[in-house]
């Protein structure tokens, strides 16, 4: 056998072994992540945009603090108090079912609520989905951190600023309050409002939202289709605070016409009724105070009343029921000063006396014979199918009179004698034109929602009324006019529609739509950003008589028909013109159920010399004007002054002390006396030692004494202190006339 050579086998480079290895595990990765990929893009495109688009940026809104409304003196009415809040999460729950039957049993127990009314809390869809649900609010601190100790899931304990009330009820008609949000808000303004927003509900809250609401800030969140947030979307827009509004109310007056009307309609409560011989309802009123020259209100108050604080949080039905459906509190809501319509009664005299003079159907100084009745003396133009006969109150005869006379008075048989003769002089339009011209059947335009424009009688609206079946026969007779002078028949007003009338009567013929908002201010440093000028509607010229029609109701408070109202108030302090009324209502009482007692009305300015106010008050079923209204308005008069002699103590007050006068330093020199007084021999040489003692100074100050210069006027002290002299050129001593010497000082 032969041995077999072995071959030398090739030596292996270990380099290009691993870089083969590297490169097949590349391969493979790459194969791998182009496999992934193909499957995410090819395979499950559709199951990733599916996700991807469920997930979405929602908006949250971050509230702003809404501005205050504050009285015209800085008195706070409506503000935002931090108030204990307990919220649910529904998203921090684990277990949805269970954490639910847990809190709705614990919250209920801790909250004294009943469980369907937690459940009902969480299940509200008013509330924001993607922001904690309010279970209650205004909670004690107690309870507060006891369902914070108890850690239920997603439970929390919190401060939030919630709109509050100080005042309570005071000005609560015009206030207003805040409540949630309406459809029909919501639809106006879509990209400004949600459905968790709470808004300004009626008065000033409502027509200035937008200056007390701010600018709500706003977050932005990520949310699956779980609606559960995974994410924030780019930083908060913060919110902006809401601007302060500054009324023209004074809230001391405000208050003193509110409780002037209470007092009355209890103290009329307590009265009989001549007609039907029931206790007076008296269960409603209303008070308007305006600036004459302004037309800024300075009062506005609307009995029943409410506080806004209790539609805060809103209420249940038997709340509601409790507090706006009693029978013996009609309609709490309602603004009677501004949405309330009224015959005027009497207080529309004063209308009817411009328009007679105007229209020269009277003269001022006329007299006219009241035999307590007035009757149509046209036989044609009064069958015997209509009234032809109108008789005064208690049908009192009254004597001679002329127009003076007839307002102390009140007589009625003279103005019906009026509407008469207005109704058949020239196009017998004359009462309806004086009535428009002041402001009644169009609205004031005050800031304020849901004014009434009330109505003027004519045949025009009479038959109007006709065809839409409020009453039954459509044509126009002398007794709409006649009834129409003294504030009766179809005619309605409201309270502030008689104030600016009287008002613009008062400042000599400037009719101004009245104003309840002063400014607007920012909040956090006071810079006035608006200011609500003074409106001016319309310019009037009275007619020549004016001055009789002044007179006549300048006496009404101290010897007429609100004279014993006016017992012993201080008339020349601050003196009332002004006019009584009591006008009968249609219709069945709210209250009684039977035929509404009379309304009692008094309407009149102050002070009497310079009138700076017009005051109105009404209340409902309270009988005779002088018996409830006069005293109530007698109370808003002596606030009004009272708040004018505050204010005026304050000022002084506030003013820097004037320095008291000093004398100016004495030059005892007898150069500067004898310049002063004179250079008279006479006080050289009879006593100017003597004059230098009697100004004060010490002789021994006068020093050397300067020549004598002829002709000079001085005074003799030997002959008296007020004798003056001259010396001639020889030197002798001549008199001149009287001087004072106590001018040298």
């Amino acid at each position: 056998m032969h041995q077999r050579k072995d071959r030398a086998r090739p030596r292996r480079d270990p380099v290009r072994l691993r870089l083969g290895v590297l490169a097949i595990a590349v391969v493979f990765m790459f194969g791998a992540l182009f496999t992934r990929l193909w499957f995410l893009q090819v395979l499950s495109a559709d199951t990733h945009v599916e996700q991807a688009q469920s997930n979405q940026i929602d908006v949250v809104e971050l509230p702003a603090t809404r501005g205050r409304i504050l009285d015209r003196n800085g008195v706070v009415l409506a503000d935002n108090e931090f108030v204990s809040v307990v919220s649910v999460d529904a998203r921090a729950w684990q277990d949805p079912e269970a954490d639910r039957a847990l809190v709705v049993e614990e919250l209920s127990r801790l909250l004294g609520m009943t469980p369907a009314e937690v459940s009902e809390q969480l299940d509200d869809e008013t509330q924001d989905p993607l922001v904690p649900k309010v279970i209650k609010d205004d909670v004690e601190e107690a309870t507060r951190v006891l369902v914070e100790e108890r850690h239920l899931p997603g439970v929390r304990g919190e401060l939030r600023a919630v709109r509050n009330y100080p005042q309570h009820d005071l000005a609560a008609h015009v206030l207003g309050y805040v409540g949630p949000i309406t459809e029909d808000q919501i639809e106006a303004e879509p990209e400004r409002y949600d459905i968790t927003d709470r808004v300004g509900r009626a008065g000033v809250e409502m027509l200035f939202e937008k200056d007390l609401r701010g600018d709500p800030g706003r977050r932005l969140l990520e949310v699956n289709r779980q609606r559960e947030v995974v994410g924030t979307a780019g930083e908060d827009v913060p919110p902006v605070a809401g601007e302060d509004l500054y009324l023209t109310l004074d809230a001391r007056v405000q208050r003193a016409a509110e409780e002037a009307i209470v007092e009355q309609l209890e103290l009329a409560r307590q009265r009989q009724s001549e007609d039907s011989g029931n206790n007076f309802p008296a269960s409603a009123g209303a008070a308007v105070v305006l600036d004459v020259d302004t037309g800024d209100i300075v009062a506005l108050a609307s009995y029943p009343d409410y506080d806004p604080n209790w539609l805060i949080g809103g209420l249940t039905k038997a709340q509601f029921d409790s507090h706006f459906l009693d029978a013996q509190v009609p309609s709490p809501l309602n603004n009677r000063a501004i949405q309330g319509l009224y015959a005027p009664g009497s207080t529309f005299k004063l209308i009817t006396a411009l328009a007679g003079l105007r229209a020269h159907t009277l003269d001022a100084r006329e007299m006219f014979n009241d035999e307590g009745y007035f009757e149509i003396p046209d036989a044609d133009t009064c069958p015997t199918t209509v009234q032809c006969r109108y008789a005064n109150a208690r049908e009192a005869v009254l004597g001679l009179l002329d127009l003076s006379g007839a307002l102390i008075k009140s007589s009625d048989a003279y103005f019906y004698r009026q509407g008469y003769l207005l109704d058949r002089t020239g196009d017998g339009r004359e009462l309806q034109e004086t009535a428009a011209r002041l402001g009644f059947g169009s609205a004031t335009g005050v800031q304020l929602p849901f004014e009434a424009t009330g109505r003027v009688p004519s045949a025009e609206l009479k038959a109007q009324l006709a065809d839409e079946g409020v009453i039954p026969d459509g044509h126009w007779l002398n007794g709409d006019n006649i009834n129409l002078a003294v504030g009766q028949g179809f005619l309605a007003v409201t309270p502030l529609q008689l104030t600016n009338a009287y008002a613009t009567w008062a400042n000599g013929g400037t009719k101004l739509n009245p104003n309840i908002v002063d400014r607007v201010a920012d909040r956090t440093d006071g810079e006035v950003r608006r200011v609500l000028d003074r409106r001016v509607s319309a310019t009037l010229e009275f007619p020549t008589g004016n001055d009789v029609i002044w007179e006549g109701l300048s006496y009404v408070t101290r010897s007429g028909t609100a004279e014993f109202a006016f017992q012993g108030y201080d008339h020349d302090a601050f003196g009332v013109i002004g006019k009584t009324g009591t006008a009968q209502a249609e219709g069945a009482s709210e209250v009684t159920g039977i035929t509404r007692e009379d309304t009692a009305i008094f309407a009149g300015v102050a002070p009497r010399e310079d009138p700076r106010y017009a005051v109105v008050v009404l209340l409902e079923e309270a009988g005779f004007g002088g018996d409830a209204a006069a005293p109530a308005a007698r109370s808003i008069f002596e606030a009004l002054h009272s708040a004018e002699l505050e204010d005026a103590a304050a000022l002084e007050a506030e003013s820097p002390a004037e320095p008291e006068p000093t004398e100016p330093e004495l030059d005892c020199s007898a150069t500067a006396l004898m310049d002063r007084f004179g250079q008279g021999t006479a006080v050289v040489e009879l006593g100017l030692e003597t004059v230098a003692e009697m100004v004060g100074c010490d002789p021994a100050e006068l020093g050397p004494i300067p020549p004598l210069v002829p002709g000079a006027p001085g005074v003799d002290l030997a002959e008296g202190r007020d004798a003056p002299v001259d010396v001639a050129a020889d030197g002798t001593y001549r008199r001149l006339q009287p001087a004072t010497v106590g001018s040298l000082r």
